[in-house]
């Protein structure tokens, strides 16, 4: 299917504002047939395999390992496609990866090439939480430079997912600690220097 009836295929089922896709509560299913491995040899799969992982954990790692949200890779789809997403390669996309909705939901990737944590991570945010980016560079969830999951990314996910709590989602709370926002362990400081990343 060319790239762009793959993209209109997603504005059309998404014209009214698309819904989460995951239960949370649920483990979600990748699938990823013999169609998506062809051409791929065992080093690229042992990358690809750890790009889902990662990329699925950018969001997961936030929750507390108790009920943390569950993925697993499988090779054949169940029987139906509940919590489940169909992963693709699809060569003449116009960008690396898409995401599909409908009664089959997908990632389309580019290439093999294409499937890494970042955009797997993007891609996924569409079943999380919908069609819409964030404003921002820094967000996962940008529609032009992705960096990683931020609390907003999160809040977005928690507000779309009544069904699990929601772990902590500020700067310098819980996972979202580090030495360069958090340096004297202030949400406000870690703030001020997120707004000061983002300033042009």
């Amino acid at each position: 299917m060319p790239g762009s009836a793959i993209a209109a295929l997603a504005l059309v089922v998404c014209a009214g504002g698309c819904r989460p896709q995951l239960d949370l509560r649920q483990e979600c299913v990748l699938v990823a047939g013999d169609a998506f491995w062809r051409g791929c040899d065992a080093d690229c799969r042992e990358e690809v395999t750890r790009a889902l992982e990662n990329g699925a954990q950018a969001w997961f790692r936030h929750f507390p390992e108790a009920r943390r949200p569950r993925v697993r890779l499988v090779a054949e789809a169940p029987p139906t496609d509940d919590n489940v997403i169909h992963l693709e390669i699809t060569p003449d996309l116009e960008r690396p990866a898409v995401y599909s909705w409908g009664l089959s939901a997908a990632i389309h990737f580019r290439s093999h090439a294409d499937v890494t944590p970042l955009i797997v991570a993007h891609e996924l945010g569409h079943a999380l939480w919908g069609d819409g980016h964030v404003a921002g560079r820094l967000s996962v969830m940008s529609a032009t430079e992705l960096f990683y999951v931020t609390p907003d990314d999160l809040a977005l996910v928690c507000a779309a997912h009544a069904e699990v709590p929601c772990p902590p989602h500020r700067w310098c709370e819980g996972t979202f600690v580090d030495r360069w926002r958090c340096p004297s362990g202030s949400p406000d400081e870690g703030e001020r220097r997120l707004e000061a990343a983002r300033a042009p």
